[in-house]
């Protein structure tokens, strides 16, 4: 019978005794067994505390509610209030063995440890601090937290968004000198000092799906990083899988297989690898011209950039390009097909070849006329295979000088390149692209070819482009009938084709005292200038 009804009568006894338990006997037990201060007992099952304070070694808690069952393991559960903790060591869970777990709901935590400090806002414990907002203190910065989780050990957190001011230890042009760098869907191991970071972005920077490892300093690899900043492009360009590290000597880059070295203090980025690895490694926004097998380059690069002070650019290459491919191949069967630009700044498809009413024949343009081109336009262009350092190395001068990307130093096989396959727009992406397709120009075609096809695509004003359509248009002649001033006078337009002073308005007037300029520099010779009463129909050519 005992057996029978004993589970009742235990329950019964519990029942009795809680009952005949005063709120006073609970609040003293709880207080002398468990070392902390109550301010008032409700009876029920379970029982309420309320107003705990709870203060021992590196604990100190103010709790607005406690619910504790008497008996059993269930777990104590807190609701609302502060807690203040000091973490020593690496940190471990506060549990001890044969207490009851604690889950806690609204809380305001504060945790302090070697060299940072946390407060978190909304949170709720059970295997793990989770949190709805915060702030993490360390080496004199404050990061802000969005909602997240910590290990109770402390060791690895996972965060929605975090942000944090940084001041930039150099500046950038058209960045500001503070910005905030925000990271969203960060994973972090302590432990193994390593996080996973969905996407991170930082004034005109921003990185996707990045891992970052911590050692003598950081290292890690991004699966895309795009910058948009007018000096890189006029829109967001995206390098794919790019890896880095950064310590306190400078940074490093690593796209596919090249090497990219930053020395942060001295304002100074050099690289090297192969042609074919830095084509591989371009932006996505590339043009379909550099959208070519790697396979199609042979050679290397190496360049070491430094914008300090007045700037200074080593740049050494050897790229040579497959001829039989495109974008080569069609330029060396004799056709063109470009996109230009309308008077209103409209793109449009422009189609010349050799053959074609517009198209002016090398072999019959006189001397005179691609001595004029070359002494205006580049001088070094027979010489040269494609780039001339000392033009980019001025170029970066004066960049720097006026704060802007002004000045691009580029040769006339360069200007072809732009010409053919690239935007008007001067950013650093297009002088890499301009580069690269230089190169492959000076790689397969001649220095007449490539002169050929420059005369022939420059604009020469509003709607106006070719050597031939030109000669008609400002002189109505042929081009092989221009005259040594005539000539003068349509490579000087190049810079600026869409502000043009007509011959008979004084266009002519300025490329005969350009020329003489250039006569008295040594740059031509006095043969092209005419007798002060020769009109213009008498100027000699003697070539």
């Amino acid at each position: 019978m005992f057996k029978k009804f004993g589970p009742y009568l235990a329950l019964l006894i519990i029942v009795l005794v809680t009952v005949a338990a005063t709120p006073r006997a609970i609040k003293g037990y709880v207080e002398g067994h468990y070392q902390v201060k109550v301010a008032q007992v409700e009876l029920g099952w379970p029982v309420v505390f309320k107003g705990v304070t709870v203060q021992r070694e590196g604990l100190h808690a103010e709790l607005q509610e406690v619910r504790a069952t008497p008996w059993g393991s269930d777990p104590v559960e807190v609701r609302g209030g502060t807690a203040h903790i000091i973490q020593k060591g690496h940190g471990r869970s506060q549990e001890t063995p044969g207490r009851r777990s604690i889950i806690a709901r609204g809380l305001r935590v504060t945790v302090e440890g070697e060299g940072f400090q946390a407060h978190l806002e909304g949170v709720n414990l059970d295997s793990s601090y989770r949190f709805q907002s915060g702030t993490f203190t360390a080496d004199g910065r404050v990061v802000h937290l969005g909602p997240g989780e910590v290990s109770k050990d402390l060791q690895s957190v996972s965060l929605d968004s975090a942000e944090v001011e940084l001041a930039l230890p150099f500046a950038l042009p058209k960045v500001p000198p503070k910005g905030v760098l925000r990271v969203e869907n960060v994973k972090a191991d302590r432990g193994k000092k390593s996080a996973e970071i969905g996407k991170l972005s930082y004034g005109p920077l921003m990185a996707e799906h990045v891992r970052v490892e911590k050692g003598h300093g950081f290292s890690g690899v991004a699966q895309s990083v795009t910058v948009n900043h007018p000096w890189v492009d006029v829109g967001p360009v995206t390098v794919r899988d790019m890896g880095f590290g950064l310590d306190p000597i400078g940074a490093s880059l690593l796209l596919d297989n090249t090497v990219i070295l930053v020395d942060l203090a001295n304002y100074r980025i050099a690289g090297t690898g192969t042609c074919g690895e830095w084509v591989r490694a371009l932006p996505d926004e590339r043009p379909e011209a550099l959208r070519v097998p790697p396979e199609n380059w042979n050679g290397d690069i190496n360049f070491d950039v430094s914008a300090k002070g007045r700037g200074d650019i080593v740049f050494n290459f050897d790229c040579k390009y497959k001829c039989s491919e495109e974008p080569i191949k069609s330029l060396r069967a004799g056709i063109v097909k470009y996109m230009a630009y309308s008077s209103k700044g409209i793109r449009f498809e422009r189609k010349v070849g050799r053959g074609s009413p517009d198209w002016a024949d090398i072999t019959k343009v006189p001397p005179l006329v691609t001595k004029a081109f070359i002494t205006l336009e580049d001088p070094g262009f027979l010489g040269h295979r494609g780039i001339i350092v000392q033009a980019l190395r001025n170029s970066l001068t004066d960049n720097l000088k006026l704060g802007e990307f002004f000045r691009g130093g580029s040769t006339i096989t360069q200007q072809l390149a732009k010409n053919l396959w690239l935007r008007r727009h001067k950013t650093l992406s297009r002088k890499v692209y301009e580069a690269l397709l230089a190169m492959a120009l000076e790689s397969c075609l001649t220095k007449q070819e490539i002169l050929e096809l420059y005369l022939n695509v420059v604009e020469f004003g509003p709607d106006l482009y070719g050597i031939a359509p030109a000669a008609k248009h400002y002189f109505d002649k042929d081009v092989d009938d221009l005259l040594p001033v005539e000539a003068f006078f349509l490579a000087r337009l190049l810079p600026h084709p869409s502000h043009v002073i007509m011959p008979a308005n004084g266009g002519l007037e300025n490329a005969k005292a350009l020329m003489e300029r250039l006569v008295a520099g040594g740059h031509i010779e006095d043969v092209y200038l005419p007798a002060e009463e020769t009109s213009s129909e008498g100027w000699q050519t003697n070539e």
